[in-house]
């Protein structure tokens, strides 16, 4: 560091950068300021990050609270000896003098910067006094009162894991991954409003700093190919080097945290920037006033309400292409999300000073290998049949056949699926007649031989518990004398687990459970047989997957390119490819045509930082339109089937592949359909779609 610089010279310089010279370690930007400001003056990179990971840090985190106003510092609340703390009216903490009374009482600051004192020899021209209100307790930004703030606070502060638990309301689909860039990223548009010239880096600094110690932060793992900076990776060194496991595991996880921040950031600086432009273009066609900082909304019922409200509040709704569109019929698009006409599950609204409000709505995913549409069996079934109904060039003989093809396949696919979960019943009777391994069985929950992330332990307390306590279904299995709770003995919770799943009303989350176990103890003792349940229903899915590109065969036979063509339209909804279509809004068309142009102009999917929306679906896959798609769609027939990791391995589903074909006869593969189960052995078959490799790169060269 240059010799002779000050904490006075430092905080000088942050302060003549600000806006208004009054210093907000609260507001990332200033943050930002200060990061710079100590790299000019040559710090240490491992110093600078911990000197503003103590300006940003909560001190409310750092304690535990033992009782009677005392606190000592996590990871010493098992420490007898530990120093006490008591908590001051101004929120910070202060030493408790020993009993002796030999000890100074001094009072917790942070390590290297603090704001000086109103006239004292620091003061900067009192530039230090925030005019912000502090919210200690707060990680987004915003009055929680306001939109879903609320939802987005608690899915921050409890997890994807006890969100419900805690909250009693439904969390917004997707696993802490998604909801993690979901909320972390619509944070960072904030963020940028006003400070657009943040790096890459930058923002994912202030976003983990922010939100990286947070319960949802903590349950993020890593993404591969993410820059990491050095001081994460000195960390993680030093940690490993002192043998300390505690910390080498915190050091692990802020990586991991970190790599996140960084998909959020990226996502965040590409909606930013579309929207900026997009506010522009308005402005320039007279339509929009001095925009306000971006409202951003996560996927819960909340957010969908909330949406609501800011139409019915605007004095007029524009869509991107500058359009004004009925708010009755935006409103109804809205509480569609996630689903019907609007497969978005965020949203960025913008107004300005003259009531003006711009819609935007998104898909968001941390990565272009995400799953772009999750469905099942029975809903694609059900596509299919509206679909061959609806279809007028049909005669009405080949439609009635066809229409029967689909029921007969259905009833079959019915038949086989539906028995899954019973396969798993005498797996569980099994484990009940297995009593001298009763101590085994619990130890396999306890040592976690789950390989999964998603452990045996944890699947046992999703199941048997709500936010109210212990489910209803359970309640007839505990015996008297058993005060079941979370905390019980793992004996005693799994006992009532395999009760349920040994009767004949199981219901697939116990069969899961008792499923796994049952594999994990017929590997460490061979002898022992029944407790395979992949070894039952391995033939019984490969006749279930096997069974729907029968009904395509037969389709096609009945009116050529049929079943083809019910694999196109599914492929077209999934991969959301109708906004290759211009669409142009029409107030006076009916309402289902009013919200396709809504979509058409609206919609883009964010896979941390690469954009899918019309102009780059119709540069990667060669078409400008719905029609051309069709036209050139084809379905490889492929057998490919998924396995387990079993020897010999077990058949869990099946994979067809889509191809798009150029006019010269190229073809190019866009993705491919995933027919499996996500609930286990016995779960019944989900329907997945994801790009292939070839086409995630080629969206990726034209971004």
């Amino acid at each position: 560091m240059k010799k002779n610089i000050t904490i006075y010279d430092i905080l000088t310089e942050v302060s003549w950068q600000t806006q208004t010279g009054i210093i907000d370690f609260k507001n990332p930007s200033h943050v930002i300021i200060l990061e710079r400001v100590l790299n000019s003056y040559g710090l240490p990179k491992h110093e600078i990050s911990a000197t503003i990971k103590n300006l940003t840090e909560n001190d409310d985190d750092k304690y535990v609270h033992k009782g009677q106003g005392v606190y000592v510092k996590k990871g010493e609340d098992s420490n007898p000896d530990a120093q006490k703390f008591e908590k001051t009216d101004d929120g910070k903490y202060k030493e408790i003098e020993s009993e002796e009374g030999g000890e100074d009482t001094r009072e917790y600051t942070k390590n290297m910067l603090t704001t000086p004192e109103k006239g004292s020899d620091n003061d900067v021209k009192d530039k230090t006094t925030s005019t912000t209100p502090s919210t200690p307790d707060q990680s987004i930004a915003g009055d929680l009162t306001q939109g879903d703030n609320q939802d987005q606070e608690d899915m921050l502060k409890y997890g994807a894991d006890e969100y419900e638990k805690f909250t009693g309301k439904k969390k917004a689909p997707g696993n802490a991954g998604s909801a993690f860039n979901e909320i972390v990223s619509g944070q960072g548009i904030k963020i940028l409003h006003g400070n657009s010239d943040m790096s890459e880096g930058e923002l994912a600094r202030v976003l983990f700093n922010k939100f990286g110690k947070t319960a949802l932060g903590e349950e993020q793992s890593k993404t591969g190919g993410i820059p990491i900076p050095d001081d994460f990776k000195l960390t993680r060194k030093d940690a490993k080097a002192s043998g300390d496991k505690k910390a080498l595991k915190e050091a692990e996880q802020a990586i991991a945290t970190y790599s996140k921040c960084v998909i959020a950031a990226r996502s965040a600086q590409k909606k930013s920037g579309i929207s900026n432009r997009r506010v522009k273009v308005l402005q320039s066609q007279g339509v929009f006033g001095e925009p306000n900082t971006p409202v951003t909304f996560y996927g819960t019922e909340k957010s969908l309400s909330a949406q609501v409200d800011m139409v019915n509040n605007a004095t007029n709704v524009i869509l991107p292409d500058g359009s004004s569109v009925n708010k009755d019929v935006v409103s109804e698009f809205i509480l569609e999300g996630g689903k019907g006409d609007n497969p978005s599950d965020t949203a960025t609204f913008v107004t300005d000073n003259k009531g003006n409000l711009l819609i935007q709505f998104h898909s968001d995913k941390t990565s272009t290998s995400d799953i772009q549409d999750n469905t099942t069996l029975k809903k694609e079934t059900a596509n299919v049949r509206i679909r061959i109904e609806n279809d007028t060039s049909l005669p009405d003989k080949e439609r009635n056949l066809a229409l029967l093809i689909v029921d007969e396949i259905d009833d079959r696919v019915t038949k086989i699926e539906d028995n899954y979960t019973k396969q798993g019943i005498p797996i569980a009777n099994r484990l009940k007649e297995l009593e001298d391994t009763f101590e085994q069985q619990v130890e396999i929950i306890e040592k976690g031989l789950d390989t999964k992330r998603s452990t045996i332990a944890k699947n046992i307390n999703d199941a048997l518990f709500g936010a109210r306590g212990v489910k209803k279904e359970y309640i007839d299995l505990i015996p008297d004398g058993m005060d079941l709770s979370p905390n019980s003995p793992m004996s005693d919770k799994y006992s009532i687990i395999l009760a349920a799943a040994s009767s004949e009303s199981a219901k697939p989350k116990d069969i899961k459970v008792t499923n796994k176990i049952g594999g994990a103890l017929a590997k460490q003792n061979p002898e022992l047989q029944g407790l395979n349940v992949q070894e039952n229903l391995s033939q019984q899915r490969k006749q279930a997957v096997s069974a729907l590109q029968e009904r395509r065969d037969r389709l096609n036979e009945v009116s050529l390119g049929l079943g083809e063509k019910q694999e196109a339209e599914e492929t077209i909804r999934g991969f959301h490819l109708s906004i290759l279509d211009d669409i142009p809004y029409d107030n006076t068309s009916d309402s289902q045509t009013q919200k396709k142009a809504i979509l058409n102009s609206s919609f883009d999917v964010n896979m941390g930082g690469v954009i899918v929306n019309k102009q780059v679906l119709r540069k990667t896959l060669g078409v400008s339109s719905v029609r051309e798609f069709r036209d050139k769609f084809k379905v490889r027939e492929v057998e490919e089937y998924t396995y387990d990791s079993d020897i010999p391995p077990n058949v869990t589903g099946k994979k067809v592949y889509t191809y798009v074909v150029s006019e010269g006869g190229e073809e190019l593969e866009l993705g491919f359909k995933t027919y499996r189960s996500k609930q286990g052995a016995t779960g019944k078959s989900g329907v997945t779609l994801q790009y292939s490799k070839q086409f995630q790169e080629k969206l990726k060269a034209v971004q």
